[in-house]
């Protein structure tokens, strides 16, 4: 029996373009979550002492922890958001989007508290009222 013989082609129709285009403009634009600078400053102030300590205020992260928690589910929410961008247009919009979802997420976790709990058990003042969580925004650099 003979062997048949066969030839494989591959084409790219695109693709390397558009994975180019993608980490030229991933590197070109970003999106930050947080307590910009544009905020008030006590909440700056207060959002600073939370997440690093400061004295006899231990840590209670609410980005950095929550970012390291959240890596894997992060990344793929960037990632169908970048799917959607190359196959609908739009991405400022996408951007903008994923910046709203990080906020929410960032503002649900730190309406279930942050640890480690006060000494003497009482809510935060600012978590209570939430005045510190409401000031969690999300800006896109780069448009």
């Amino acid at each position: 029996m003979m062997a048949r013989a066969f030839s494989l082609t591959d084409r790219d129709r695109g693709y390397k373009r558009v994975m180019k285009w993608a980490r030229q403009w991933l590197a070109d634009h970003s999106i930050t979550v947080g307590i910009h600078s544009d905020e008030d400053e006590r909440n700056l102030f207060i959002g600073t002492v939370h997440e690093f300590g400061l004295g006899n205020n231990p840590v209670r992260s609410f980005i950095a922890s929550w970012v390291d928690e959240q890596k894997d589910d992060l990344n793929a929410t960037i990632a169908k958001a970048l799917e959607k961008t190359i196959k609908e247009g739009e991405a400022i919009k996408r951007l903008k989007q994923v910046g709203v979802r990080f906020v929410g997420l960032v503002q649900k976790r730190m309406a279930g508290g942050l640890p480690p709990p006060k000494v003497d058990g009482s809510t935060a003042r600012l978590i209570a009222e939430g005045q510190l969580r409401s000031s969690i925004g999300s800006k896109v650099d780069g448009e």
